[in-house]
């Protein structure tokens, strides 16, 4: 890939971003802080019009007493002894599709009357896109760390050592996040640009925004889309380099949508409340 053409799919990526290798499918780099993780999710979303799923997350499993020490971690190295903390994968909105597809004994059932009338042309958005996004939480042992052309002996005295410190309780680490990001040749069946965000979900800070409105017992629709626009626009707005399409409606919700938010506010509001007039009553 020729500089000019990886430069015009890399121009959102925040200045924080440490770029380890790049080509026409992946970029990786690392960033030092969740804050500058999540400006860098957010930026790639808005870039690339798509959004993503939390597909694994190992943060449930229990954590191993003594971790698995590592010299290299995909393609970050740095001569330090690391062990990888948490993992995660994000898999592309339009990914795997899990519906069942519909065999020849699903449409035509014993009785005519239970056969469905209704047509759809695409009933999901899912499109089998094998676009996934890795994110890996790297813990570092600066205190161990060795020269480049060390040989194996001192590698395995220096993992020795972080080990024995990980024991004595007297290891002095620091930690850094290792993102895989997909880019546009990575997805396949669909588009991926700025202006391919009609089928988005509703962004969580615009619904948790709703969510608080209605907790204080506002629930016009013109005036929450009027504050949305408002809020999106000075707030949401600074998360990321790449500013939120005009027309994305994860961002600008229709008022259909916004009317359906308030109402499950409002119904969840309902029972919670009723929950804990129970408790009092108890």
């Amino acid at each position: 890939m020729d500089n000019e053409g990886q430069n015009s799919h890399t121009d959102w990526l925040p200045t924080n971003f440490k770029i380890c290798t790049s080509s026409e499918e992946y970029i990786t780099g690392i960033v030092s802080s969740e804050e500058e993780l999540k400006h860098l999710l957010e930026s790639h979303k808005r870039a690339s019009g798509t959004s993503y799923t939390v597909w694994s997350d190992d943060s449930h499993k229990k954590q191993k007493v003594t971790p698995r020490c590592l010299w290299k971690v995909e393609d970050y190295s740095e001569h330090v002894p690391l062990s990888v903390k948490r993992r995660v994968i994000y898999a592309c909105q339009h990914g795997k599709n899990y519906k069942k597809t519909p065999t020849t004994d699903d449409l035509y059932t014993e009785h005519e009357y239970t056969r469905r009338k209704r047509f759809h042309i695409q009933n999901s958005k899912k499109v089998d896109c094998p676009a996934k996004l890795y994110v890996r939480y790297v813990v570092r042992y600066d205190q161990f760390a060795v020269t480049k052309t060390s040989s194996r002996t001192e590698r395995q005295v220096a993992i020795k050592g972080v080990l024995e410190s990980l024991k004595e309780k007297t290891t002095v680490t620091s930690e850094i996040i290792h993102v895989k990001i997909p880019l546009e040749g990575a997805h396949k069946n669909h588009n991926t640009s700025q202006n391919c965000h009609f089928s988005n979900n509703i962004h969580y800070m615009v619904r948790d925004k709703i969510q608080e409105y209605v907790s204080l017992g506002i629930t016009s629709v013109p005036f929450l889309k009027k504050v949305l626009k408002t809020f999106v626009q000075k707030e949401l707005s600074e998360m990321g380099s790449v500013l939120p399409h005009p027309q994305d409606p994860s961002y600008y919700p229709s008022s259909h949508v916004i009317q359906n938010h308030v109402h499950q506010a409002l119904v969840c509001g309902k029972y919670s409340g009723f929950d804990q007039l129970q408790v009092e009553k108890n």
